[in-house]
């Protein structure tokens, strides 16, 4: 009886989930390939575990139309489909379909020429045979591109989904308008919504600001995260002043009625993630339904803000009270934007750490709004902060507090380069490199490549075991960028004179074997002999 055989029976009483989780599961990916081709059995045991991704096009139907047994797949794409529709449908558990671009046009977002408007894309009768056979998928990313040459087409409002959980939209100037009406759907089961427009900023075109805050409140029950990016952010990053293309931003004309019902359901929403790149007209008029609904909010776990400029000096005046507010759940923050020139009256420039000081879970942040000052540096959570990039206004004594005050700091990004601000905000030099290599637990340290004393931090890392760099500097200008320090604690985290004591007894032999120098000779001792044996030296677990 072949081994093949005996592990068939052995698998038949076996409960799929613990093979899958015991004895297939363990296997690296191209293992998993070869071994579904053994039989039907293993197929079906192994097949839940690989992730599939089907593109489907014109060019591939036939091959996808052969699949069978309801296979699984992860992902469904489809680009370029406008041939026919396969009658007999596709007999696959499909978790995610995707309404892309093909790929040759991924860079084109614009209109495209009308002689290949009815060439690249989907077909209305496609797009709704994979809504009805596919509608128990789970996931959903949709762009404005794929959907260009539809028009008036009711499946886009009446798409039935009852199990979508997430779902992705993407607005490009190619299909705005086409796609817009899918804003009217109501999907039961949404937990996460993520809305993009990248279109250009155009007078003639209608405002989907409403309808996007309008969808988000629809869902107001049972949404947990929400992603946005709505239309001109783009264009947020160009302007400093809150009033420029003043003709731009008229109010959206929502009735008043629908607005405050609007704004009252999403005031109401219980968020556990927000993403946010704000938008030029938040802040303007009646364009405040997003503030309304972050600064509502008590129960996040993760937020992002970025794009944050002088125009948002209203947002920023509220980001403290926004983090307090959330401060028992808070897991995650981030702050991006630019701060640098002279702010109006009422206006902050500082970062305060008080307003994250019973953020107790707090475990990443990241607060990179150029020209912001930091300060109450002391009152920064310590207990559970792993990952952390106050940006580049931070002072000498502050960055030797956190060097001494926490223990569990694994990553740290460091980019002093000093700002148009303050020019006199120090760099870092090797005094507090060094100190900073105290933190315990830190793995990975980032510095500008402007750094002072770059070539002696570059020098003294060198030197010591257990730290290695990588650079990562710009094309165009090769003296910016980065520079990326590990550091293995298990090697670096020694007590030098007992490792040199214990080495010291074999060192003659080991050099004249092995032509090292003393750095390199202790990291090969600790890679390749205290790794068999730990009982050598005492080591910190």
């Amino acid at each position: 009886m072949s081994s093949v055989v005996t592990l068939d029976v052995l698998l038949r009483h076996i409960p799929a989930q613990e093979s899958q989780k015991y004895l297939f599961g363990r296997l690296d990916l191209k293992t998993l390939k070869a071994t579904r081709c053994v039989n039907k059995l293993w197929q079906s045991l192994v097949d839940p575990i690989l992730e599939f991704n089907v593109e489907l096009k014109d060019d591939t139907k036939r091959y996808v139309s052969c699949f069978g047994d309801n296979r699984p797949v992860n992902c469904l794409s489809t680009t370029l489909f406008k041939g026919r529709y396969p009658p007999e449908g596709l007999a696959l558990n499909v978790n995610m379909i995707q309404f892309t671009v093909d790929d040759e046009d991924e860079n084109r977002h614009g209109p495209w020429p009308s002689n290949q408007r009815r060439i690249v894309g989907l077909t209305p009768y496609n797009f709704r045979r994979l809504i009805n056979d596919f509608y128990f998928v789970e996931k959903l990313r949709i762009q404005s591109v794929a959907v260009r040459t539809f028009e008036n087409e009711r499946s886009l409002r009446r798409t039935y989904l009852p199990n979508l959980k997430e779902v992705i939209i993407t607005f490009f100037d190619s299909g705005f308008r086409e796609l817009m009406p899918f804003l009217q759907n109501y999907f039961p089961s949404l937990k996460r919504a993520s809305i993009a427009n990248v279109c250009e900023l155009r007078k003639d075109r209608p405002s989907a600001y409403t309808r996007i805050f309008a969808f988000i409140a629809r869902h107001d029950k049972i949404l947990e995260d929400v992603t946005l990016i709505y239309p001109e952010g783009q264009m947020a990053t160009s302007l400093t002043q809150p009033m420029v293309y003043r003709d731009l931003r008229q109010d959206h004309k929502m009735p008043q009625d629908m607005y405050q019902d609007v704004k009252r359901k999403l005031e109401g929403m219980k968020l556990e993630k927000i993403l946010w790149d704000v938008s030029m007209m938040e802040g303007t008029g009646r364009y405040n339904l997003g503030s309304a609904l972050l600064r509502s909010q008590t129960t996040l776990k993760e937020l992002l803000l970025d794009n944050l400029f002088l125009k948002d000096i209203t947002l920023w005046n509220s980001v403290g009270s926004i983090l307090e507010k959330s401060s028992k759940t808070l897991k995650q923050v981030t702050l991006g934007g630019c701060m640098c020139v002279p702010l109006p009256l009422g206006g902050s420039s500082h970062f305060s750490c008080a307003w994250l000081k019973n953020c107790e879970g707090l475990e990443y942040l990241v607060m990179t709004i150029c020209g912001m000052f930091v300060e109450s540096i002391e009152l920064l959570p310590t207990g559970k902060l792993r990952y952390l990039n106050l940006g580049h206004m931070l002072l000498p004594n502050q960055i030797e507090y956190i060097a001494q005050s926490f223990p569990n700091l694994e990553i740290w990004t460091l980019p002093q380069k000093g700002c148009k601000v303050n020019m006199l905000v120090p760099k870092i030099n090797l005094y507090l490199f060094q100190v900073i290599l105290h933190l315990p637990r830190l793995s990975k340290l980032t510095l500008c490549i402007e750094t002072a004393e770059i070539e002696e931090i570059l020098q003294y890392s060198g030197s010591q075991p257990g730290i290695s760099n990588v650079k990562c500097v710009c094309v165009s200008s090769p003296k910016t960028g980065s520079i990326s320090f590990s550091i293995d604690r298990m090697i670096f985290q020694r007590d030098q004179s007992e490792l040199y004591g214990f080495i010291e007894k074999f060192r003659r032999e080991l050099i004249e074997d092995l032509e090292m120098n003393e750095a390199e000779l202790v990291e090969f001792f600790l890679r390749h002999v205290l790794a068999d044996n730990n009982n050598l030296l005492p080591m910190e677990r």
